[in-house]
Formats: C-alpha cells, sequence, structure tokens
C-alpha cells in the first residue's frame, strides 16, 4: 500500500490579486464555490467577502463571464491540494 504525503505550506496571503470570472456562486452558503481563472488555471474559491456577496445577490454589482476582479485572498495548500479563500473584493 502506498504512502499519500501532503506537503503543507503555510497560508500565502495575497494582497490585490486580479480573478477572472468563470462563473459565481449564486446564493451564499458558507461553502458554495466561485470559479476563477488565475495564473492561467481555473480554480474554486469560498467567498469570505460577505457585503461583496449580499450587494451581488441584490443586483447592485453587475458582471459577467470574463471579467476581472480585484481581490485579497488566502490560499493554503500545495499542488493539486490548494484551498483558495477570498476575503476582500475591491469595487466601487
Amino acid at each position: 500500500m502506498d504512502k499519500v504525503i501532503y506537503y503543507n505550506e503555510g497560508p500565502q496571503h495575497l494582497k490585490h490579486v486580479y480573478l477572472k470570472i468563470i462563473s459565481p456562486a449564486w446564493s451564499y452558503e458558507p461553502n458554495d464555490l466561485w470559479t476563477f481563472s488565475f495564473k492561467g488555471k481555473m480554480i474554486n474559491a469560498i467567498m469570505h467577502d460577505h457585503k461583496f456577496q449580499r450587494e451581488f445577490e441584490t443586483g447592485r454589482i453587475h458582471f459577467k463571464k470574463g471579467d476581472k476582479i480585484l481581490v485579497d485572498m488566502v490560499v493554503e495548500g500545495r499542488g493539486k491540494h490548494k484551498h483558495y479563500y477570498i476575503f476582500r473584493v475591491y469595487y466601487k
């Protein structure tokens, strides 16, 4: 039986990162995932900016697939086992 070894690095705090929107989460549930393109790869991220999520759900913020948003996020894990958490979305 092979052992699977996961190397977990400490979380990376990324500020002012642009993400290309692929698919938003249309309702807020704690673990709903948004899909983005980041550094040429598709990622799924949990949205922790509750104000932004509410503004999106109520229609105060509009965007479409392919638009970019500027965020602060945390990346945990390594390789295929990364988890992405968005803590702030910058918007007008």
